[in-house]
């Protein structure tokens, strides 16, 4: 890991215990460079568990923040005190599939050759119906049909979409998320002000991890209740375009055509619709709140 190039690894964490497979699998990675790890923690972890797990002494810095700030100032939270030229986000419920990732994330930017790299993730079938439906509904990040069958990518591997869960960037291009969205979709808010600032992003498909799939009836309404108070943000702050819409018809459109013919169509079928109707509560809720 001795190298010019330092990188910062941002995890956003409650401390949950996916945490510690995360963090061993980026104990050992390899990378031009050297790199630090940075918990934004709301919570607790437990400290000397992580410091026995460290066997190749990777720096692990721990910042303690309330709970409830919301994404983007979280998020924003690990930029600024990120000590690496480059910053790369992982979330703390999946991890590297080898010992590479870190380095093959962020070649492209070391390289000079990109500012920002994104990939996917791979979400494994497991043979529980709703689970794989689910999963199967694109979520997260492409979920089971992975990131080329839901997102653009051109000839040349580039495209117009980050996953939050897996995307570097050189900080000098300067770009903060939305502190004001605080449910969510500050990372397709993001990506939007990389590509109008006429940046390229670069797709790695090697760089993919593993992603833990969702669980269960009651998490899946939740999880897309959020998502309508995060489309309320959205909204509410002018963000939603014609580019926002698009994007989302093609990604409706390309899940369907790959489910169409699969066994997976009568249960993908009522929870798509179920998902909008989760998500209209969720907008209706944030704009009672907020009036």
């Amino acid at each position: 890991m001795k190298g010019p190039i330092y990188v910062t690894v941002v995890i956003i964490t409650l401390g949950r215990e996916t945490i510690y497979k995360t963090l061993d699998s980026l104990f050992q990675q390899e990378i031009e460079g050297e790199f630090e790890i940075l918990l934004i923690l709301q919570g607790e972890v437990d400290e000397n568990r992580i410091a026995k797990m460290n066997i190749n002494d990777v720096p692990v810095r721990i910042l303690n923040y309330p709970y409830g700030l919301g994404f983007g100032r979280y998020r924003n939270e690990g930029i600024v005190n990120s000590k690496g030229d480059i910053v790369v986000f992982i979330d703390d419920d999946e991890w590297a599939k080898d010992n590479y990732w870190l380095k093959k994330l962020t070649k492209p930017i070391i390289h000079q050759e990109y500012y920002v790299t994104s990939s996917g993730y791979e979400v494994p079938i497991t043979g529980n119906y709703l689970t794989d439906c689910i999963s199967l509904l694109g979520y997260p990040g492409g979920g089971a049909l992975g990131y080329e069958k839901i997102w653009f990518v051109n000839s040349n591997s580039e495209t117009d979409h980050i996953c939050s869960g897996n995307f570097a960037f050189n900080k000098r291009i300067n770009i903060f998320f939305n502190d004001n969205l605080k449910s969510g979709a500050e990372d397709a808010d993001f990506g939007n002000r990389i590509i109008k600032e006429g940046y390229i992003i670069k797709y790695v498909k090697e760089a993919t991890v593993f992603h833990i799939p969702r669980h269960g009836f009651f998490n899946f309404i939740k999880w897309h209740v959020r998502r309508g108070k995060s489309i309320y943000e959205y909204n509410k702050l002018g963000l939603l375009d014609k580019k926002t819409y698009y994007n989302r018809k093609r990604a409706v459109k390309n899940i369907f055509i790959n489910v169409l013919f699969s066994k997976y169509i009568f249960g993908i079928t009522p929870l798509f619709l179920l998902q909008y109707f989760a998500s209209a509560i969720g907008y209706l809720k944030a704009k009672v709140s907020t009036n």
